[in-house]
């Protein structure tokens, strides 16, 4: 069989069509295999993203949690420590009072210079009004020191305050 030029030409022409359209479809298929494996991917970063983003909510809310708990206790620290520096204003007027009364009824010949700087530094501190104690009353001032670390004995110090035994008679 001799097949004419004509018809050459034509089977040429479909199998390079042929050819075309199978190579077209494997390029087809291979484009679906990455696109498919695009879209796995891209489904995966936006898991990973998710998770992220829900970590750094939880992060952001502990940081704000804790900038509240934070002012919370620095609001309760300063309310305490106004509340101990009050106590401590009343605490040291009252032991003033008692030594000014104290010392009233049993005077005693102490070195009142350092204690009246202690007294003098307490008050301000205290921020306590120096002139509602004045400096010249020694009524004022109360030897702590020596009343921590006592160098008398008590029975001396009985005798001084006219409370004493005389065992020496």
């Amino acid at each position: 069989m001799i097949y004419e030029e004509k018809q050459i030409e034509s089977y040429k022409n479909q199998q390079e069509d042929s050819l075309s359209f199978l190579q077209l479809k494997n390029i087809n298929l291979k484009q679906k295999r990455k696109i498919e494996q695009l879209k796995m991917q891209l489904s995966v970063a936006q898991k990973v993203i998710s998770r992220q983003r829900k970590s750094n909510q939880k992060l952001s809310q502990a940081a704000i949690n804790a900038a509240q708990q934070a002012e919370e206790v620095e609001k309760q620290s300063l309310l305490r420590y106004q509340i101990e520096v009050e106590e401590l204003n009343i605490f040291h007027t009252k032991w003033l009072n008692h030594y000014k009364k104290l010392f009233a009824k049993y005077p005693v010949g102490y070195d009142f210079d350092k204690l009246e700087q202690y007294n003098v530094a307490m008050n301000s501190i205290l921020n306590i009004d120096q002139s509602e104690f004045s400096a010249d009353d020694e009524e004022n001032f109360f030897d702590y020191k020596e009343a921590l670390n006592p160098t008398d004995d008590l029975m001396s110090i009985l005798k001084e305050i006219g409370l004493g035994c005389d065992n020496e008679s």
